[in-house]
């Protein structure tokens, strides 16, 4: 698994986003296969509709280039309030997600 969270500026100065379907090309052609991802951003953790599409599009970009032939995780850092992070899970299940992590607010029980 390549994690895009960390690393995706010493590949070749590709950036998330911008150069989203480079970068799945260029891991598979290394037969890399998993990449992980943190597309959705928002402040005072919640989500607007803007922010989901947003995010939604580099899932979309991956799976346009190179289809199911890599497996895509997505971080979220614990960032978002519940109705958020539903929203982010429901709008990800079409696309054929390994697994999303951390979607939630840590630390706070209720959520």
């Amino acid at each position: 698994m390549y994690n895009t969270t960390t690393d995706y500026w010493a590949i070749n100065d590709m950036k998330m986003g911008r150069d989203t379907m480079k970068i799945a090309r260029f891991l598979l052609d290394r037969r890399i296969t998993c990449m992980k991802i943190y597309p959705f951003d928002a402040p005072d953790h919640y989500l607007s509709n803007q922010a989901l599409e947003e995010g939604l599009n580099w899932i979309r970009e991956i799976r346009d280039g190179v289809g199911n032939k890599m497996d895509i995780c997505v971080d979220c850092w614990g960032r978002f309030d519940f109705p958020s992070a539903m929203r982010i899970a429901k709008a990800l299940e079409p696309n054929n997600i390994m697994y999303l992590e951390d979607a939630m607010l840590s630390g706070n029980a209720k959520t």
